[in-house]
């Protein structure tokens, strides 16, 4: 009896141990949008496409995007209207319904996932 217990409590340490919490890049993968319900779309092949708010104007853009860690993510604008270059942002939260990154230049910028 003790044997069987013993494997019991085995089989769950093993299982409890194989799950993993789950990755920035599994959270921020699909649709969401800002306050304006300007869209924008995580994809997993690490592009990102939608629109974004400039001042008064809205703009397509096309980027690629990888996390650096948890708390950082680094994205390149590939788009003709955005200059090319590579930007990182701090991970201020990241869960299924509120993504919020902030800028170097400290520009805090928050999206939601849009109703299904």
């Amino acid at each position: 009896m003790k044997l069987v217990r013993l494997a019991a409590v085995c089989c769950v340490a093993l299982t409890l141990s194989s799950c993993e919490a789950p990755k920035p890049e599994d959270f921020i993968l699909g649709r969401w949008e800002d306050k304006d319900h300007t869209p924008l779309e995580f994809r997993r092949d690490g592009t990102i496409v939608g629109r974004i708010r400039i001042g008064k104007i809205i703009i397509a853009i096309d980027c690629r995007y990888r996390f650096l860690d948890e708390a950082t993510m680094e994205v390149e604008a590939v788009s003709p209207l955005i200059p090319r270059g590579v930007t990182t942002f701090k991970v201020n939260r990241l869960d299924y319904r509120e993504l919020s990154l902030t800028a170097k230049n400290g520009t805090m910028t928050m999206w939601t996932r849009p109703p299904q």
